[in-house]
């Protein structure tokens, strides 16, 4: 069953299921029928309030909301739709984090291609046939949709959390050198990180690029076995410095 790897702040690895399309119809059903409900309130309304023969008004008051709605639940509710929180599924990035701005509007944009035009067609092809379920919009902007309370394998805890916390805790600190970065950097850090663990072979540069820059600018003369690892140890140790 196709998965993705997800890294907690407490540096333990979730593996979550990836939603299958029976599940990401039956999240679009639940939108389509607020979609019917908001509509048929709408009508009774302007009915009542006399307003209905005016097409301006039921053009602003019914298509635009609809037209604009997926794309404003999911920048204001962190990835989900009403029907995603309904059936517990989520947009995320294909690290598994909350995808940004940009990323939600490429999947907004081709929404229409994928759904509107084909019918959904197009979206139910491409969830089938791709590894990570995706449709067009998911390709183009690099998310997934996943079952958000339905992790694979082992179940994490909160004993194994507070496990690992004690762990990092009680970890020396191998690079002091790490607290003179900033946040912002240490975020690139960790997304070249999440590059490098989902596809080893190919941003192998970029990890030892991104180690290199790190050794010059920080005056490192020892590192850690790999470049990878190097990336992990100074962010590990950045978060004990500065938390």
């Amino acid at each position: 069953m196709a998965s993705i790897q997800v890294l907690t702040s407490q540096n333990v690895e979730i593996e979550y299921k990836i939603a299958p399309l029976s599940v990401r119809i039956a999240s679009t059903v639940i939108d389509w029928l607020i979609f019917l409900a908001y509509v048929m309130l709408v009508v009774l309304l302007l009915q009542y309030i006399d307003l209905f023969q005016s097409s301006i008004v039921v053009a602003s008051i019914i298509i635009i909301p609809i037209f604009f709605y997926p794309l404003l639940c999911e920048l204001l509710l962190n990835g989900q739709s009403i029907g995603k929180r309904v059936l517990k599924t989520r947009v995320v990035q294909i690290n598994g984090e909350i995808p940004d701005t940009g990323q939600f509007l490429l999947r907004w944009i081709f929404r229409f291609v994928d759904i509107t035009l084909s019918i959904g067609g197009v979206a139910a092809l491409l969830v089938l046939i791709t590894r990570r379920k995706q449709r067009l919009g998911d390709l183009i902007a690099g998310t997934t949709i996943i079952m958000i309370e339905a992790s694979i394998g082992t179940k994490v805890t909160m004993q194994q959390v507070l496990d690992k916390h004690q762990q990092e805790a009680d970890r020396e600190v191998v690079f002091p050198e790490a607290v003179k970065l900033k946040e912002a950097e240490m975020l690139i850090v960790k997304k070249v990180i999440n590059r490098v663990v989902r596809k080893p072979q190919k941003e192998q540069a970029l990890a030892t690029e991104t180690a290199q820059i790190l050794q010059e600018r920080l005056q490192i003369t020892h590192k850690e076995a790999s470049d990878l690892v190097f990336l992990q140890t100074l962010l590990r140790d950045y978060i004990k410095l500065t938390r």
